[in-house]
Protein backbone atom coordinates (compact mmCIF):
# COMPACT_ATOMS: atom_id res chain seq x y z
CA UNK A 1 0.00 0.00 0.00
CA UNK A 2 1.04 3.29 -0.70
CA UNK A 3 1.42 6.86 0.99
CA UNK A 4 -1.38 8.14 -1.46
CA UNK A 5 -3.62 5.11 -0.62
CA UNK A 6 -2.77 5.86 3.30
CA UNK A 7 -4.03 9.75 2.75
CA UNK A 8 -6.53 8.12 0.61
CA UNK A 9 -8.45 6.29 3.10
CA UNK A 10 -8.01 8.74 6.06
CA UNK A 11 -9.80 11.32 4.17
CA UNK A 12 -12.47 8.88 2.94
CA UNK A 13 -12.60 8.28 6.52
CA UNK A 14 -12.88 11.86 8.14
CA UNK A 15 -15.58 12.66 5.50
CA UNK A 16 -17.64 9.92 6.50
CA UNK A 17 -17.21 10.77 9.54
CA UNK A 18 -18.16 14.48 8.89
CA UNK A 19 -20.94 13.18 6.89
CA UNK A 20 -22.19 11.18 10.36
CA UNK A 21 -21.93 14.72 12.60
CA UNK A 22 -23.78 16.46 9.75
CA UNK A 23 -26.27 14.00 9.39
CA UNK A 24 -26.77 13.94 13.39
CA UNK A 25 -26.77 18.16 13.70
CA UNK A 26 -29.37 18.38 10.96
CA UNK A 27 -31.63 15.80 12.74
CA UNK A 28 -31.30 17.57 16.11
CA UNK A 29 -32.14 20.66 14.58
CA UNK A 30 -35.45 19.20 13.02
CA UNK A 31 -36.56 17.69 15.99
CA UNK A 32 -36.50 21.25 18.19
CA UNK A 33 -37.86 23.00 14.78
CA UNK A 34 -40.58 20.85 14.83
CA UNK A 35 -41.20 20.05 18.46
CA UNK A 36 -40.87 23.51 19.83
CA UNK A 37 -43.73 25.14 21.37
CA UNK A 38 -43.36 28.68 19.62
CA UNK A 39 -44.05 28.85 16.00
CA UNK A 40 -41.29 28.94 13.62
CA UNK A 41 -40.60 29.06 9.97
CA UNK A 42 -37.90 28.71 7.46
CA UNK A 43 -38.70 31.61 4.77
CA UNK A 44 -36.04 31.67 1.76
CA UNK A 45 -34.25 35.26 1.35
CA UNK A 46 -34.39 35.82 -1.84
CA UNK A 47 -37.94 34.88 -2.92
CA UNK A 48 -39.51 35.21 0.64
CA UNK A 49 -41.36 31.67 0.16
CA UNK A 50 -41.64 29.83 3.15
CA UNK A 51 -39.70 26.82 3.03
CA UNK A 52 -40.56 25.00 6.36
CA UNK A 53 -43.22 25.27 9.26
CA UNK A 54 -43.70 23.50 12.94
CA UNK A 55 -46.45 21.93 14.05
CA UNK A 56 -47.41 25.34 16.60
CA UNK A 57 -47.17 27.77 14.06
CA UNK A 58 -49.75 26.12 12.38
CA UNK A 59 -51.67 26.28 15.04
CA UNK A 60 -51.32 30.00 15.71
CA UNK A 61 -52.55 30.33 12.43
CA UNK A 62 -54.95 28.02 11.19
CA UNK A 63 -52.84 26.78 7.91
CA UNK A 64 -51.88 23.38 7.16
CA UNK A 65 -48.31 23.28 6.27
CA UNK A 66 -49.37 22.12 2.51
CA UNK A 67 -51.30 25.65 2.71
CA UNK A 68 -48.09 27.19 3.59
CA UNK A 69 -44.50 25.57 2.24
CA UNK A 70 -43.99 27.12 -0.82
CA UNK A 71 -46.11 30.10 -0.49
CA UNK A 72 -44.94 33.68 -0.25
CA UNK A 73 -44.00 35.28 3.47
CA UNK A 74 -46.99 38.08 2.72
CA UNK A 75 -49.58 35.72 3.04
CA UNK A 76 -49.81 35.34 6.92
CA UNK A 77 -49.52 39.23 7.00
CA UNK A 78 -52.33 41.47 6.84
CA UNK A 79 -52.62 43.08 3.37
CA UNK A 80 -51.15 46.18 4.45
CA UNK A 81 -48.40 45.14 5.77
CA UNK A 82 -44.84 44.71 3.76
CA UNK A 83 -42.87 42.16 5.49
CA UNK A 84 -39.63 42.30 3.34
CA UNK A 85 -38.87 45.75 3.51
CA UNK A 86 -37.80 46.20 6.99
CA UNK A 87 -36.18 42.56 6.51
CA UNK A 88 -34.41 43.22 4.06
CA UNK A 89 -33.07 46.42 5.45
CA UNK A 90 -32.09 45.10 8.30
CA UNK A 91 -30.32 41.83 7.22
CA UNK A 92 -28.53 42.92 3.61
CA UNK A 93 -25.50 43.70 5.85
CA UNK A 94 -23.32 41.70 7.92
CA UNK A 95 -23.89 44.39 10.73
CA UNK A 96 -26.93 42.45 12.18
CA UNK A 97 -27.75 38.47 12.27
CA UNK A 98 -30.72 39.00 14.42
CA UNK A 99 -33.51 41.36 15.30
CA UNK A 100 -37.33 41.38 17.18
CA UNK A 101 -39.96 43.06 16.41
CA UNK A 102 -43.97 42.74 17.53
CA UNK A 103 -46.39 42.99 14.68
CA UNK A 104 -49.58 41.31 13.75
CA UNK A 105 -50.34 37.79 12.19
CA UNK A 106 -53.37 37.42 9.65
CA UNK A 107 -54.78 33.80 10.61
CA UNK A 108 -56.78 31.69 7.91
CA UNK A 109 -60.30 32.96 9.05
CA UNK A 110 -58.78 36.52 8.84
CA UNK A 111 -58.14 37.50 12.69
CA UNK A 112 -55.40 39.14 13.65
CA UNK A 113 -53.01 37.79 15.67
CA UNK A 114 -50.32 39.76 17.86
CA UNK A 115 -46.64 38.29 17.88
CA UNK A 116 -43.37 38.97 19.02
CA UNK A 117 -41.40 38.08 15.87
CA UNK A 118 -37.53 37.53 15.86
CA UNK A 119 -35.90 37.01 12.86
CA UNK A 120 -32.38 35.44 12.85
CA UNK A 121 -29.93 35.42 9.32
CA UNK A 122 -28.98 32.31 7.73
CA UNK A 123 -25.67 33.50 5.63
CA UNK A 124 -23.67 32.07 3.15
CA UNK A 125 -20.08 31.89 2.94
CA UNK A 126 -19.55 35.32 1.49
CA UNK A 127 -21.63 37.07 4.45
CA UNK A 128 -25.41 37.33 1.86
CA UNK A 129 -28.19 36.11 3.93
CA UNK A 130 -29.80 33.18 2.31
CA UNK A 131 -32.67 31.86 4.95
CA UNK A 132 -34.16 33.31 7.60
CA UNK A 133 -35.58 31.49 10.84
CA UNK A 134 -38.28 33.09 11.91
CA UNK A 135 -39.88 32.63 15.95
CA UNK A 136 -43.41 33.52 16.72
CA UNK A 137 -44.07 34.37 20.20
CA UNK A 138 -48.37 34.63 20.57
CA UNK A 139 -48.50 37.55 22.33
CA UNK A 140 -52.18 37.19 23.22
CA UNK A 141 -51.04 33.85 25.44
CA UNK A 142 -47.93 35.76 27.10
CA UNK A 143 -50.22 38.92 28.16
CA UNK A 144 -53.02 36.50 29.48
CA UNK A 145 -50.19 34.75 31.68
CA UNK A 146 -49.04 37.93 32.31
CA UNK A 147 -52.20 39.10 33.95
CA UNK A 148 -53.36 35.96 35.47
CA UNK A 149 -49.64 35.84 36.97
CA UNK A 150 -50.39 39.51 38.36
CA UNK A 151 -54.14 38.75 39.58
CA UNK A 152 -52.22 35.45 41.85
CA UNK A 153 -50.04 37.60 43.34
CA UNK A 154 -52.56 40.68 43.91
CA UNK A 155 -54.43 37.99 45.28
CA UNK A 156 -51.64 36.81 47.35
CA UNK A 157 -50.97 39.70 49.25
CA UNK A 158 -54.81 40.34 49.86
CA UNK A 159 -55.06 37.66 51.32
CA UNK A 160 -51.81 37.98 53.20
CA UNK A 161 -52.96 41.43 54.58
CA UNK A 162 -56.31 40.36 56.32
CA UNK A 163 -53.59 38.07 58.11
CA UNK A 164 -52.44 39.47 61.70
CA UNK A 165 -49.00 38.89 61.17
CA UNK A 166 -46.38 40.06 58.75
CA UNK A 167 -44.29 38.39 56.35
CA UNK A 168 -40.79 39.56 55.72
CA UNK A 169 -37.59 38.48 54.12
CA UNK A 170 -34.41 39.81 53.51
CA UNK A 171 -31.19 38.62 51.51
CA UNK A 172 -27.90 37.95 52.86
CA UNK A 173 -27.22 41.67 53.21
CA UNK A 174 -30.26 41.99 55.33
CA UNK A 175 -31.78 43.89 53.22
CA UNK A 176 -35.47 43.91 52.55
CA UNK A 177 -36.77 41.85 49.44
CA UNK A 178 -40.39 41.76 49.88
CA UNK A 179 -43.06 42.32 52.63
CA UNK A 180 -46.38 41.80 53.24
CA UNK A 181 -49.65 41.63 56.00
CA UNK A 182 -50.32 44.05 58.64
CA UNK A 183 -47.98 46.97 57.65
CA UNK A 184 -49.07 48.80 60.44
CA UNK A 185 -46.06 47.93 62.05
CA UNK A 186 -43.84 50.06 59.15
CA UNK A 187 -46.51 52.46 58.16
CA UNK A 188 -46.01 52.84 54.69
CA UNK A 189 -46.19 50.57 51.64
CA UNK A 190 -43.81 47.66 50.88
CA UNK A 191 -42.26 49.24 48.29
CA UNK A 192 -40.88 52.03 50.21
CA UNK A 193 -38.84 49.70 52.47
CA UNK A 194 -37.35 47.12 49.53
CA UNK A 195 -33.41 47.26 49.26
CA UNK A 196 -33.20 48.89 52.78
CA UNK A 197 -31.59 47.64 55.40
CA UNK A 198 -33.06 46.36 58.75
CA UNK A 199 -31.68 48.83 60.85
CA UNK A 200 -33.43 51.26 58.82
CA UNK A 201 -36.70 50.25 60.54
CA UNK A 202 -35.61 49.15 64.14
CA UNK A 203 -32.81 49.79 66.28
CA UNK A 204 -33.97 46.86 68.80
CA UNK A 205 -30.89 45.38 69.14
CA UNK A 206 -32.15 42.27 70.34
CA UNK A 207 -34.09 42.07 66.81
CA UNK A 208 -31.35 42.69 64.63
CA UNK A 209 -29.28 40.76 66.58
CA UNK A 210 -31.71 37.71 65.96
CA UNK A 211 -31.93 38.47 62.09
CA UNK A 212 -27.79 38.07 62.81
CA UNK A 213 -28.28 34.58 64.20
CA UNK A 214 -30.69 33.28 61.47
CA UNK A 215 -28.05 34.25 58.70
CA UNK A 216 -25.78 32.30 60.37
CA UNK A 217 -28.34 29.42 60.39
CA UNK A 218 -30.08 29.61 63.83
CA UNK A 219 -33.94 30.29 63.90
CA UNK A 220 -35.18 31.77 67.54
CA UNK A 221 -38.03 33.88 68.38
CA UNK A 222 -37.75 37.41 70.06
CA UNK A 223 -39.84 40.56 70.81
CA UNK A 224 -39.43 43.55 68.79
CA UNK A 225 -40.43 47.12 69.46
CA UNK A 226 -41.35 49.07 66.49
CA UNK A 227 -43.30 52.66 66.18
CA UNK A 228 -44.23 52.09 69.77
CA UNK A 229 -45.89 48.94 69.37
CA UNK A 230 -44.66 45.04 70.34
CA UNK A 231 -43.98 42.12 67.95
CA UNK A 232 -43.22 38.29 68.77
CA UNK A 233 -41.44 37.65 65.65
CA UNK A 234 -39.77 34.25 64.56
CA UNK A 235 -36.88 34.56 62.44
CA UNK A 236 -35.40 31.72 60.48
CA UNK A 237 -32.58 31.07 57.42
CA UNK A 238 -34.06 30.91 54.47
CA UNK A 239 -31.96 28.24 52.05
CA UNK A 240 -31.68 27.31 48.66
CA UNK A 241 -31.91 24.32 47.21
CA UNK A 242 -28.09 23.26 48.11
CA UNK A 243 -28.75 24.12 52.28
CA UNK A 244 -27.03 27.35 51.93
CA UNK A 245 -28.42 30.13 53.25
CA UNK A 246 -29.20 32.84 51.32
CA UNK A 247 -31.93 35.25 53.43
CA UNK A 248 -33.99 35.58 56.42
CA UNK A 249 -37.71 35.01 56.51
CA UNK A 250 -39.45 36.86 59.67
CA UNK A 251 -43.14 36.07 60.80
CA UNK A 252 -44.21 39.18 63.07
CA UNK A 253 -47.43 39.40 65.13
CA UNK A 254 -48.70 42.94 67.16
CA UNK A 255 -48.40 41.79 70.78
CA UNK A 256 -49.06 45.38 72.02
CA UNK A 257 -52.66 44.25 73.64
CA UNK A 258 -51.57 41.79 75.53
CA UNK A 259 -47.92 43.16 76.80
CA UNK A 260 -50.76 46.76 77.67
CA UNK A 261 -52.55 43.78 79.87
CA UNK A 262 -49.87 41.87 81.33
CA UNK A 263 -48.22 45.14 82.51
CA UNK A 264 -51.66 46.11 83.53
CA UNK A 265 -52.60 42.83 85.58
CA UNK A 266 -48.73 43.60 86.74
CA UNK A 267 -49.22 47.14 87.91
CA UNK A 268 -52.57 46.01 89.36
CA UNK A 269 -50.99 43.36 91.64
CA UNK A 270 -48.17 45.64 92.90
CA UNK A 271 -50.95 48.42 93.91
CA UNK A 272 -53.16 45.89 95.62
CA UNK A 273 -50.18 44.48 97.59
CA UNK A 274 -48.63 48.01 98.37
CA UNK A 275 -52.68 49.10 99.39
CA UNK A 276 -52.37 45.76 101.73
CA UNK A 277 -49.54 47.29 103.52
CA UNK A 278 -49.75 51.21 103.35
CA UNK A 279 -51.68 53.73 103.99
CA UNK A 280 -53.29 54.57 101.23
CA UNK A 281 -53.36 58.80 101.91
CA UNK A 282 -49.77 59.21 103.31
CA UNK A 283 -48.01 56.18 101.44
CA UNK A 284 -46.74 55.28 104.96
CA UNK A 285 -46.58 51.37 106.27
CA UNK A 286 -50.26 50.71 107.79
CA UNK A 287 -51.42 48.47 110.85
CA UNK A 288 -50.93 44.63 109.04
CA UNK A 289 -47.02 45.91 107.98
CA UNK A 290 -46.19 47.32 111.85
CA UNK A 291 -47.91 44.11 113.40
CA UNK A 292 -46.04 42.08 111.01
CA UNK A 293 -42.96 44.13 111.56
CA UNK A 294 -43.32 44.28 115.38
CA UNK A 295 -43.81 40.11 115.08
CA UNK A 296 -40.65 39.63 113.56
CA UNK A 297 -38.64 41.44 116.55
CA UNK A 298 -36.93 38.68 118.48
CA UNK A 299 -35.56 40.99 121.64
CA UNK A 300 -31.91 40.70 120.68
CA UNK A 301 -30.00 43.89 120.63
CA UNK A 302 -29.86 44.35 116.71
CA UNK A 303 -33.35 44.12 116.77
CA UNK A 304 -34.33 46.33 119.66
CA UNK A 305 -35.97 49.28 118.93
CA UNK A 306 -38.55 51.73 119.92
CA UNK A 307 -42.50 52.67 119.89
CA UNK A 308 -43.75 56.19 119.57
CA UNK A 309 -47.68 56.53 119.66
CA UNK A 310 -48.34 59.76 117.94
CA UNK A 311 -52.15 61.41 118.86
CA UNK A 312 -53.47 64.63 117.16
CA UNK A 313 -55.88 66.05 119.51
CA UNK A 314 -58.95 67.76 118.84
CA UNK A 315 -58.41 66.90 114.57
CA UNK A 316 -62.48 65.69 114.30
CA UNK A 317 -62.46 69.80 114.84
CA UNK A 318 -60.20 69.97 111.72
CA UNK A 319 -62.37 67.33 109.77
CA UNK A 320 -65.58 69.23 110.86
CA UNK A 321 -64.75 73.26 110.68
CA UNK A 322 -62.85 72.73 107.33
CA UNK A 323 -63.57 69.94 105.45
CA UNK A 324 -61.77 66.29 104.99
CA UNK A 325 -59.66 67.86 102.69
CA UNK A 326 -58.03 70.20 104.84
CA UNK A 327 -57.87 66.92 107.36
CA UNK A 328 -56.61 65.11 104.72
CA UNK A 329 -53.49 68.01 104.43
CA UNK A 330 -53.14 68.69 107.81
CA UNK A 331 -52.05 64.47 108.15
CA UNK A 332 -49.76 64.49 104.67
CA UNK A 333 -48.06 67.23 106.97
CA UNK A 334 -47.97 65.58 109.89
CA UNK A 335 -46.74 62.35 107.87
Amino acid sequence: MTADHVVGDNLGGLATDHDALLQQALRLFRTLFERGSLGQLVIDFRSFRIGLVNEAFCTMTGFTPTELVGNHAAMIFPLDQDPTANTVERLADASTDIYSVERFLQRRDGSLLPVLSTVSAVRDDDGRPVQLLVVMQDLIKQRLAEGTERRSQALIHAAIATLPVTFTTFDRNLRFTFLAGGLERVGNRPEDFIGRHASEVTDDPATLRALENALAGSESTSRTLVNGRHYLTLNAPMRDDDGAVVGVVSVSTNITAQVSAEWARRRADELRLFLARHDPLTGLLGRSALVEHLNGLDGSRESAGALLLLDLDEFNLINDSFGHVVGDAVILEVA
